[in-house]
């Protein structure tokens, strides 16, 4: 992958970018580990028709605190993840960001 799209402030690949994905599904949940809340695995499919699988530890909000997108589309879909998948703390956190403005979700999503 090409350096631009190493973060240093976040230490990961930003595969997203980097592969212009338009879409992802959930397939798996483990067990809680150390430091995090859930795991899960993505098939992550691409603007070109492509798909890879991402390891990803973000939780049902992780297209929002993960990935800053921070419509409020955005956050309804979390929401909706949550709901689906019986995540108290995501049910939580995700009805308080819908009461931020965009401008407060993104200076979350910059300062975390």
């Amino acid at each position: 992958m090409e350096e631009r799209f190493w973060s240093d402030e976040r230490k990961r690949w930003d595969g997203h970018q980097a592969f212009n994905t338009v879409t992802h599904h959930h397939v798996s949940c483990y067990f809680p580990a150390d430091g995090h809340d859930t795991c899960d695995i993505m098939i992550v499919g691409c603007a070109d028709g492509r798909w890879y699988v991402e390891d990803n530890w973000g939780g049902n909000l992780h297209i929002v605190l993960d990935d800053g997108n921070v419509k409020d589309s955005n956050v309804q879909f979390c929401l909706n993840q949550a709901e689906e998948n019986g995540d108290v703390k995501g049910v939580e956190l995700a009805k308080i960001l819908l009461q931020m403005s965009k401008t407060q979700r993104l200076k979350l999503y910059a300062d975390h």
